[in-house]
């Protein structure tokens, strides 16, 4: 009987592109355990935008430059890095407050900044006040993957508040 080699990227390769059955016979074959994902938390695989791509299924480097080929501005690509940014995080989804108003989001909050594109205001008068926030709508579904995008990735924030 002959041995025949292929890599474990290989057999994982073909696994993921097998249908039911053949990946039943895979594991008979090689056992379980070597196709299952030894993944880390999602937060701790996401360290820059590009890896935020790549769990989005894209190329980071041709979406920029498609962006700026359609003559985004900088902060214009910025804002939809970030969007990109929390819809993966959010598990494919953006928090849509237009059309539920029951739906909660959070956002990350910078303290003013010189050139800030964010406004906030204030204003009371009398008995009466108002109050108005203005500014991002990139709501991610949890606290902590609000802290997370806000903390880990200034230089884009900052980018997107140039405008």
């Amino acid at each position: 009987m002959e041995t025949m080699k292929i890599s474990t990227e290989a057999l994982i390769k073909e696994y993921s592109k097998a249908d039911k059955k053949g990946k039943l016979m895979l594991e008979r074959i090689h056992g379980k355990e070597i196709f299952m994902p030894k993944i880390l938390p999602l937060r701790e695989r996401l360290t820059t935008f590009e890896d935020f791509c790549k769990e989005d299924g894209k190329n980071a480097k041709t979406l920029i430059a498609k962006w700026k080929k359609n003559g985004d501005t900088p902060d214009e690509i910025a804002y939809k890095q970030l969007k990109l940014m929390v819809r993966v995080l959010n598990g494919g989804r953006l928090v849509d407050l237009a059309t539920n108003i029951k739906a909660i989001g959070y956002a990350p909050y910078h303290y003013g900044t010189s050139g800030s594109g964010f406004v906030f205001s204030n204003t009371n008068s009398g008995n009466t006040s108002t109050y108005t926030c203005v500014g991002s709508r990139l709501l991610c579904e949890n606290d902590a993957d609000a802290r997370f995008l806000g903390t880990n990735f200034k230089d884009i924030w900052e980018a997107f508040k140039r405008a």
